[in-house]
């Protein structure tokens, strides 16, 4: 398999400014079967919001999180049959700035592998840093790139972050990941996947944004708690 160092312009700044404006949704799946972990995590992308709804088991309550970027909250939406629906409203902290990819190390190489995805063109990236490997097969075809949904999933304040630790910050990767395959060097067996499916662009149903039914919590410093 013949692998070669990225250049800059290979994966650029065309979709970084294509993708600020991209709206729709996907499923996102991530499986790690050491640790017993399968989540579903379905993401709504708005132009002032996004709103992600996790789902880790059938009986399990089944939770959104919606971001509000122009009130600068975050909301918690809780429900589960036969309980009370319950939401929390988070002002969003400040996020530490992810370590740049020259302080984690993190190299990327293109192969000449390519194949169909779920009828999106895809070719291999493999990104070696010191603590792991990430197979990845990319694509140009969603006018969505890897950065854009990093932010959204690495929020820490979001539930989602703790299921997708693993992936990392990857300097000049514009594309999008329909799959990854993620490799800890020191404990290979520990290995998490990452895949997306049902992807559509267009302004999502705004029914994911309904908090009617719900009791909330207005947990901003100097709110009204309830």
């Amino acid at each position: 398999m013949k692998k070669y160092a990225l250049s800059a312009p290979a994966l650029m700044l065309a979709f970084q400014v294509a993708a600020q404006s991209w709206t729709g949704s996907m499923v996102m799946h991530i499986d790690n079967p050491m640790r017993n972990q399968a989540v579903n995590i379905s993401l709504y992308i708005f132009p002032e919001k996004n709103c992600m709804k996790i789902q880790t088991d059938p009986k399990a309550a089944s939770v959104r999180i919606i971001t509000d970027k122009k009130k600068n909250t975050m909301t918690f939406l809780a429900e589960k049959e036969g309980s009370r629906k319950v939401g929390l409203i988070h002002e969003i902290k400040e996020q530490p700035d992810i370590a740049p990819p020259e302080e984690q190390g993190v190299r990327l190489q293109v192969t000449d592998d390519s194949k169909e995805i779920r009828n999106f063109h895809c070719r291999k990236i493999i990104a070696q840093s010191p603590d792991q490997v990430t197979e990845m097969w990319v694509t140009d075809d969603t006018l969505l790139n890897y950065p854009d949904i990093l932010k959204i999933i690495h929020n820490p304040m979001a539930p989602a972050s703790g299921y997708a630790h693993r992936m990392k910050h990857i300097k000049d990767l514009n594309s999008f990941p329909i799959e990854m395959k993620i490799t800890p060097v020191n404990k290979p067996e520990d290995v998490t996947t990452i895949s997306f499916s049902q992807i559509v662009r267009g302004k999502p149903d705004e029914r994911v944004l309904d908090t009617e039914g719900f009791e909330m919590f207005d947990m901003r410093k100097g709110a009204d708690h309830h």
